[in-house]
């Protein structure tokens, strides 16, 4: 039994243990930009933004529909391949009061938001 446990890939939960949280907490000067208020009329779209919107959105259906299946080998080979790029993640959180909370993470890793509550 003790050669099959130690053939097994650790868990994400014992690995995380492992991983440097990295935790900070920043405060911003008083003399910090405030941040840029758009106008509404920023978030409003003219009929080609709308047209190119829809257009991209049709294109991105049609790749997706004609494209084949994926095996769950083929979809787990693409997820280890974008944690390669990305192994881990980085949370920042800003307070009314000019703080921010820095955390990191693996990016599969659950719990995340739990464990920022633990050290607010």
């Amino acid at each position: 039994m003790a050669s099959e446990s130690s053939s097994n890939p650790p868990s994400i939960a014992s690995t995380a243990d492992a991983v440097d949280r990295q935790i900070k907490v920043f405060e911003l000067p008083a003399n910090a930009a405030a941040p840029v208020e758009m106008p509404e009329s920023f978030y409003k779209l003219d009929s080609s933004e709308l047209k190119k919107l829809y257009q991209s959105q049709m294109e991105q259906r049609q790749k997706l529909e004609n494209s084949p299946l994926k095996t769950q080998k083929m979809r787990n080979a693409e997820e280890q391949e974008r944690m390669k790029k990305y192994p881990k993640t980085t949370m920042r959180i800003r307070f009314p009061d000019r703080r921010i909370l820095q955390a990191t993470f693996l990016s599969k890793e659950p719990g995340k938001y739990s464990i920022l509550r633990q050290n607010l």
